[in-house]
């Protein structure tokens, strides 16, 4: 089973549930680590009797009603039961690869347990390895028992994540440290749980159940006289020191007055169990929901969760896996289409811009060398005119300059100009013959007239002579 969470699946947030013998407590917890919400459900008398759950529908509704009312919001739990339900094993190995570990205690488990391996889940932690050996602890519950308790939890529409002894979830609140030695001591009104701690684990837990023989003043008693006895036989040992060991009280009846009590009989440093919450009967459900869950296979943990639901899990991880895949494939593949389908776009668009841009620039550079070719034949022609100006001989010219030689004696009648001869014919009154010849004298005095012709018979007249008088520009 892939770790809870995975790279690519999305987080469980989960809930814990402690079972016990007489009560359900539940507890969930906020992003922050703090309690959200939390409820307890006692349970009929008799429900669980010889470690079997025997009032299965009681059960049933007992773990409704607390999952309905709880307002848990989510169908994911962490499972903690009594530790009287389970078998816990120390097991040394020899030195080996850690890999290994689970073959070698697997051909173990028929001279751990006196129950046949087919007949229990069982898991193991690794507490220690030194250059020779293996120190680990195997914990093992019976499948009849589990079996009834995922099914219940299953009929609910919860989803089991992890199973693991009460007593192994209350060390996790101890304050101890690797050489230091805890006493946990959990009084409840049906029975009282100790255990020996051994800097962060649980070596032995032993059961005093409170009979129906038992009055309450027995019932105390026979806790203190077994507290005693353990505690006298592990300082015999060597094991226990006043100055490395703490005892700590939980449980329904948990008191100041109980840590007292305890202080003055064991002479070992008391207190209640440091947690977050007032109410200590919350504290198995608190330490599971806070506790981080990892599959059975890693070592460093207890999950006895039944290979089934391991099954189901890894199952459902595999899916959800390729369902994430294929959905984020397909995400991508239309995000890259449609940046694909918008990049075509955007070029179609860029290139019919740049397209009507280069035309426009075509088309203005054309007309700019439309422009520039007839400018450039403009001053071409400017240039020929400037050059054939002074040349240029026209009528009007030559009419003006014929006019400024005339005066008062000689008057012009008719002017015709013969285009094929270039040549200029006109008619008129001179006063006088004398007027009619100073006047031809200042034409062929001019600059301006050549092959001037002036017939004698115009100057038959000594006065008012009529003349016809030919000539052609210079």
């Amino acid at each position: 089973m892939k770790s809870l969470p995975d790279l690519l699946l999305p987080k469980k947030k989960y809930f814990g549930l402690s079972i016990e013998r007489a009560r359900i407590t539940a507890v969930e917890l906020d992003t922050a680590g703090k309690p959200m919400h939390s409820y307890h459900q006692l349970l009929p008398d008799d429900t669980f009797e010889d470690g079997n759950l025997k009032k299965k529908e009681q059960f049933f509704e007992s773990v409704r009603h607390i999952y309905i009312n709880g307002k848990f919001s989510t169908p994911y739990v962490s499972v903690c039961f009594p530790e009287v339900f389970a078998f816990t094993r120390g097991c040394a190995l020899s030195r080996t690869e850690t890999d290994e570990i689970s073959d070698a205690i697997t051909w173990r488990i028929k001279d751990l347990f006196p129950f046949p391996q087919n007949d229990i889940y069982y898991d193991w932690k690794l507490l220690s390895s030194s250059e020779t050996d293996h120190q680990t602890i195997v914990v093992a519950i019976q499948k009849k028992l589990l079996d009834d308790l995922v099914d219940v939890l299953v009929r609910v529409g919860l989803k089991p994540l992890r199973f693991e002894p009460d007593a192994s979830a209350l060390v996790r609140l101890l304050q101890t440290k690797n050489m230091q030695k805890a006493l946990l001591v959990e009084v409840n009104p049906k029975g009282a749980y100790i255990t020996l701690v051994d800097g962060e684990k649980a070596v032995f837990t032993t059961v005093i159940n409170n009979t129906k023989d038992d009055t309450p003043a027995s019932y105390l008693s026979n806790i203190d006289q077994t507290i005693q006895e353990i505690t006298g036989y592990y300082s015999s040992k060597g094991i226990l020191d006043a100055s490395q060991t703490q005892v700590a009280v939980t449980g329904d009846m948990a008191s100041v007055d109980w840590v007292n009590h305890l202080g003055t009989i064991l002479h070992y440093p008391t207190t209640l169990l440091p947690s977050p919450l007032k109410d200590q009967k919350f504290n198995k459900a608190f330490v599971t929901a806070y506790t981080k869950i990892a599959p059975p296979s890693d070592f460093h943990t207890i999950n006895l969760l039944p290979t089934v639901t391991q099954q189901f899990y890894d199952l459902q991880s595999t899916l959800h896996l390729y369902r994430t895949i294929i959905v984020r494939t397909g995400i991508i593949c239309c995000i890259a289409t449609f940046l694909s389908f918008l990049c075509y776009i955007t070029v179609t668009v860029k290139n019919r811009q740049t397209e009507n841009e280069v035309a426009r620039v075509r088309s203005a550079s054309q007309q700019e060398m439309n422009d520039t070719q007839s400018l450039l034949l403009l001053n071409a022609q400017a240039k020929n005119i400037i050059q054939l100006a002074p040349l240029r001989k026209t009528p009007a010219r030559t009419i003006e300059s014929f006019y400024s030689l005339l005066d008062e004696s000689v008057s012009i009648s008719a002017w015709e100009y013969d285009d094929a001869r270039l040549s200029y014919k006109i008619s008129g009154v001179a006063k006088t013959r004398d007027a009619l010849i100073a006047f031809k004298q200042r034409l062929e005095a001019s600059d301006n007239f050549a092959n001037i012709s002036l017939p004698l018979d115009s100057l038959e007249s000594p006065v008012n002579s009529m003349f016809m008088m030919t000539f052609q520009l210079q």
